[in-house]
């Protein structure tokens, strides 16, 4: 229930981004997001 919220929250935020700047700036910074994101899970360690 809080994942589908947040997920509506997100769309919400990035259209109203796209609206108020360029909709290649919400690209650009979903990408650095998304490998930002990469280089945290490459580098995390995980003990089992």
């Amino acid at each position: 229930m809080v994942w589908n919220g947040a997920r509506l929250v997100s769309l919400a935020v990035g259209g109203v981004l796209a609206e108020l700047v360029d909709v290649r700036f919400v690209y650009v910074l979903s990408a650095l997001l998304l490998l930002a994101a990469a280089a945290v899970g490459f580098t995390t360690r995980i003990e089992t």
